[in-house]
């Protein structure tokens, strides 16, 4: 009888232990899931949150407005904008001029392209010089064919005469490379860009 009795009771501590037990581990994933969703809540309030931000000295918000440039560096950017942009040229040319002879004027269609809506366009005058390109591959830049005066934006000329040495040509088809120069307001050339074209002599 005593040892029943015995069995009875350390049966029931044993479920007593295995309750406290599992009540304990209850507890502490509880205690665990709450942290979690604290840590969660404050994470999402500090990153997520449309916060505005207080100076301690004067409770004044930071202005909305505030910008951290300044007007130097606006107008040096432009500057540099400008310099590009001088630069920068559109050519616009005849790739096949023909001309009765060497004496005649060419239709050449040299344009100071001023742009549209959509293509920016030339800001300085231009000047053009036109070389025979067998001359341009040895480096010689001394006789040009055709050299222009000063071309205003927007204007063009539609025909023009050879006015350089003509001694090496005749009748035939030349090669030619057309200079197209930006110059500054004291005439100095500040870009160049180059295209190039076949003069065609009938005569």
């Amino acid at each position: 009888m005593e040892k029943d009795k015995k069995r009875y009771y350390d049966q029931y501590d044993n479920e007593i232990s295995k309750k406290e037990w599992v009540i304990t581990i209850l507890y502490r994933v509880l205690v665990l899931v709450l942290i979690i969703v604290a840590i969660l809540l404050a994470w999402f309030r500090t990153c997520h949150c449309n916060c505005t931000f207080i100076d301690e000295k004067t409770g004044l918000p930071w202005d909305d407005d505030i910008s951290w440039g300044d007007d130097s560096k606006t107008a040096d950017q432009q500057a540099l904008n400008d310099k590009v942009a001088e630069g920068m040229i559109t050519v616009s040319v005849n790739a096949d001029p023909v001309f009765e002879n060497k004496k005649s004027k060419g239709s050449f269609n040299f344009e100071n392209y001023a742009g549209n809506n959509d293509h920016a366009g030339n800001i300085r005058p231009i000047m053009i010089e036109v070389y025979l390109k067998s001359d341009i591959d040895k480096g010689d830049k001394s006789n040009p064919l055709y050299k222009s005066g000063k071309i205003p934006v927007g204007a063009k000329i539609e025909a023009a005469a050879l006015n350089g040495d003509t001694s090496k040509i005749g009748k035939g088809d030349y090669a030619c490379v057309a200079y197209f120069n930006s110059l500054n307001e004291n005439d100095e050339v500040v870009g160049t860009a180059g295209a190039e074209c076949t003069l065609h002599i009938k005569n």
